[in-house]
């Protein structure tokens, strides 16, 4: 089953940089993700951000988008982007330069003319219930985020809802598939994330079977995603620091002031820029299941080169 409309191209990203590698060359950059700001019109009550700081500068984005060009993909997010008062310009304006994915809360509907010009649009909910939701993200306005929803899933074809699995609401997590499923009939997928961090809200192994099991019940394409993305282990991936981080060669985050940084992980767990990939603890803690196995296959095919190589240099 194809799932790379999630994943940026990853299955190409792997043969170009083993290729790029062995020819002792730098990998193109695919994914670029652009935090355009740390503002949001929401204050969830499990947000780490302080809602403060700025707006990305305009021509900056521009320029990236450029540089990503028609073979690669600006993920847009924040904070809430759709706060952003030139994005949806500029989306419309540069349709046809590079891919858009927008990561937004849709408490604001994007216009027509955006949605054509977006390859993939996720949006996260966190929960089923208005009362619970208005609650935890500070507006009562669950409804209106639900109408938008059902909207910008008829007209983008990779439209998603993500639900993020704590301590807390893991228990949850099959009503909210069920709820998904009955209320936005043209959702291509229900995407669950595990929390990752260490706090009160981190999963425990309970936790995540019991998520394994409600997940049974999503579509094959979702629940292929699912699978993808994670482990009965959970959120611990120790041999990346045994090995390089190939993901961060075709990857690079923004956030509103244009500081790089190679990864998202990274970023959210306030590593300095730019920081070490492989390195850093949160590598550890912060990837997934598919990332990971993205690094050990690009990891296993060089070394396979390599002593394939060394093989026909020795029968020399």
């Amino acid at each position: 089953m194809n799932t790379e409309f999630f994943w940026d191209r990853m299955s190409e990203r792997r043969d170009e940089t083993v290729h790029a590698l062995r020819d002792g060359k730098t990998p193109h950059i695919i994914r670029f993700a652009m935090h355009l700001t740390s503002l949001c019109n929401l204050r969830c009550t499990y947000c780490r951000e302080g809602h403060r700081g700025g707006i990305m500068d305009r021509e900056f984005f521009r320029m990236i988008a450029y540089r990503a060009g028609k073979e690669g993909i600006l993920h847009i997010t924040g904070g809430e982007p759709m706060i952003v008062p030139w994005l949806q310009d500029e989306i419309e304006a540069l349709q046809g330069i590079t891919r858009f994915a927008l990561n937004t809360n849709l408490t604001i509907r994007p216009r027509d003319t955006v949605l054509a010009g977006l390859f993939r649009v996720k949006s996260s909910l966190d929960d089923y219930n208005a009362d619970r939701w208005n609650a935890l993200t500070g507006r009562k306005v669950f409804t209106d985020v639900c109408t938008n929803i059902r909207y910008v899933s008829k007209h983008v074809k990779y439209t998603s809802v993500s639900y993020t699995a704590t301590h807390q609401n893991a228990h949850r997590v099959e009503k909210f598939i069920d709820f998904c499923q009955r209320e936005f009939p043209d959702l291509y997928s229900v995407s669950i994330s595990f929390f990752k961090g260490q706090s009160e809200m981190a999963l425990q192994p309970a936790d995540i079977e019991s998520i394994f099991k409600a997940c049974e019940q999503l579509d094959p394409v979702s629940k292929q995603v699912f699978l993808e993305t994670h482990s009965l282990e959970g959120n611990y991936f120790p041999n990346n620091l045994e090995i390089p981080c190939y993901l961060s060669m075709t990857e690079r985050l923004y956030d509103w002031r244009g500081i790089e940084f190679y990864c998202s992980h990274m970023f959210r767990d306030k590593v300095e820029p730019p920081g070490k990939p492989g390195k850093e603890q949160c590598c550890v803690t912060g990837c997934n299941s598919r990332f990971n196995r993205f690094n050990k296959e690009i990891y296993k095919l060089l070394q396979e080169e390599a002593s394939h190589r060394e093989s026909s240099t020795t029968i020399q």
